[in-house]
């Protein structure tokens, strides 16, 4: 009753204004009801402090604006459980009692290519919203700037779901294997290559053979290959350390380290913690949303601001937009399991931009979850600006997607793909239509691969321009301390110009890769290259007159029309590891990059 009588009285003393009804909101009002009574043009004012929710935040009207007050508000889209509810489980463990929390626990699910399919109950820290890790063999090193993750290999390979493992890792294994847990085993690997990771259940163990039995229905990720590196996750003997968490999917019992010294743990439990679809003209305003299993804050909004607040610490991303001219600035998100950022717009049939801008916002620690493909920053579409954000600290790619016109500026770059090969801190690849995209005044720094890995060799990038992509501009960027600076593999109509490369072991590279090994894309008139140019008509306006270097596409599968110009670099490496003659030979220039002492 207090809820109900909390809203009668909002409801009396909201007034009208201009633009609609204010209303102030407490922390102990519910805040579903609140926005279930809006109307067109109402403000709310959420007083400083915790809002926890129960159910999805659902915006259904237009010109709503959501305003934090004081410091701030949070929304909680999770469960808190203060420390004084743990008992003493022995071994050094706490337990807790989840059964009567009304909390989605959810289940381990195996995850594709890029799919962040997290869909469980995961712990956090409540004082700081720092991740804990499910509970694992081999621990993590100790962490300095990034969190580097140890891992075993296999062996040997026996069939699509069996593998042999060492001697030297059986003794863990068989004490995670013999320990009384009712909920299985599962396996996190890097299982073919270094850029794809997913999940496999564990069916059986043969320890009289070293053998690890997975299940066909959660199948490894382009299958086991010898020396694939894995570790074991979900494992309760394993909980050994003060950041682990292990949940007994079936009593509904949560354990935790002794040692843990947090004041609480909060389960991520709703789907999302606000949802705003087919609306205009929202605004966020100071405010955090966290704790959500998928996605903080949904929006598919036009005409629409997010500015200030917390979209951290949540299995899936921080916040996903698709619509038009929509900013987000001055966010933070981290702690995220897969993205941190994701921007999608404009309309690639006509090359209207988008209008979205995502500036000023500060993204690390993503990808905890899903380690590959998904970025501190995902774009898609046309004409979305990505100014002035500090991305750092994930295991591959900081900003990741396709499309045309988009913009890149002033953001600070550092801390990535140091658990992965074959990938590049911003990246995009295999399309001679999406282009024209800009990177400028952009900061590279420490894109290095820390991690041991074990499948190719150690090429990262800090910009990749991959499988023949076309037209990037590159400018004016700093580079410093990167395995490779500007990397264009194979593509046509790059400018890369007056940039400045500091400890990078390969400033510029450039490729003939679809005159050889990667020749069926790019040779006309069914390679994949061309069928994507002919879906968007490309001899015709808007693309004809945009792009006016596709009414010639001279030399297919060459690497042509390329400008590399007016960069400098320091140290003893040669600027490009390809020769003037072979830049000669594909058509291409390169001129006036001068080295300068460090």
């Amino acid at each position: 009753m207090r809820n109900v009588a909390s809203l009668a009285m909002l409801l009396l003393s909201s007034f009208h204004c201009a633009s609609g009804r204010r209303f102030s909101v407490g922390t102990d009002m519910r805040l579903s009801d609140v926005l279930r009574s809006v109307e067109d043009g109402d403000v709310i004012e959420l007083e400083s402090g915790v809002h926890h929710i129960a159910e999805e935040l659902v915006i259904e009207k237009d010109n709503i604006r959501i305003e934090g007050k004081g410091n701030g508000a949070t929304i909680n889209a999770g469960v808190t459980i203060p420390k004084s509810a743990f008992v003493n489980a022995g071994e050094g463990l706490l337990r807790a009692d989840l059964s009567k929390l009304n909390i989605n626990l959810g289940s381990i699910t195996s995850g594709g290519l890029g799919d962040c399919a997290n869909t469980k109950a995961e712990a956090f820290d409540s004082s700081s919203g720092k991740r804990l890790r499910l509970a694992r063999y081999p621990n993590p090193q100790a962490e300095t700037i990034q969190p580097l993750w140890n891992w075993m290999n296999i062996k040997s390979v026996v069939n699509s779901s069996t593998f042999v493992f060492g001697d030297e890792d059986k003794l863990m294994i068989q004490k995670a294997f013999e320990f009384n847990q009712t909920d299985p085993l599962w396996l996190h690997g890097f299982w073919k290559f270094d850029w794809a990771d997913n999940y496999c259940r564990v069916m059986n163990v043969d320890l009289d053979k070293n053998m690890i039995i997975t299940d066909p229905k959660t199948p490894a990720q382009y299958n086991l290959t010898q020396n694939a590196r894995y570790m074991i996750v979900n494992s309760l003997a394993h909980l050994d350390e003060a950041e682990e968490y292990f949940v007994d999917y079936s009593s509904k019992q949560l354990y935790i380290s002794s040692s843990f010294a947090g004041e609480g743990i909060t389960m991520s439990n709703l789907t999302n913690g606000m949802s705003v679809i087919n609306r205009y003209n929202f605004t966020l305003i100071n405010t955090s949303i966290k704790y959500s299993q998928g996605t903080n804050l949904l929006l598919r909004v036009s005409d629409s601001l997010v500015s200030g607040g917390d979209f951290g610490s949540c299995g899936g991303e921080g916040l996903d937009h698709l619509g038009w001219n929509t900013t987000i600035e001055n966010t933070v998100v981290s702690e995220s399991g897969c993205k941190g950022i994701a921007v999608m717009g404009g309309d690639s049939a006509t090359l209207t931009p988008s209008g979205n801008i995502v500036r000023n916002n500060t993204i690390s620690r993503f990808s905890d979850w899903k380690r590959t493909y998904t970025p501190g920053v995902f774009f898609s579409g046309v004409g979305n600006q990505i100014i002035g954000n500090r991305i750092h600290t994930g295991p591959h790619q900081g900003i990741f997607g396709g499309g045309n016109d988009n913009y890149f500026a002033h953001n600070n770059v550092s801390h990535l793909v140091y658990e992965t090969l074959d990938t590049g801190a911003w990246y995009a690849g295999r399309s001679w239509a999406n282009r024209n995209n800009t990177l400028e005044y952009n900061t590279f720094s420490d894109i290095r691969v820390l991690e041991k890995t074990a499948l190719g060799v150690q090429s990262v990038q800090a910009i990749y321009n991959d499988d023949q992509l076309a037209a990037t501009n590159v400018a004016h960027n700093t580079f410093i301390n990167c395995t490779c600076g500007a990397y264009i593999g194979g593509g046509r109509h790059h400018w890369v110009y007056n940039n400045t490369f500091i400890n990078v072991t390969v400033p510029v590279h450039l490729d003939d890769r679809g005159l050889n090994w990667e020749s069926d894309i790019c040779t006309p008139p069914n390679g994949g290259l061309w069928v994507d140019l002919r879906s968007r008509n490309y001899t015709q306006p808007p693309y004809s007159t945009h792009y006016p270097d596709l009414l010639n596409i001279d030399q297919p599968c060459h690497p042509v029309h390329n400008n590399i110009t007016g960069n400098r670099w320091c140290g003893d490496m040669n600027f490009t590891d390809f020769t003037q003659q072979q830049a000669v030979s594909w058509n291409s220039t390169v001129y006036n990059n001068t080295r300068f002492s460090c």
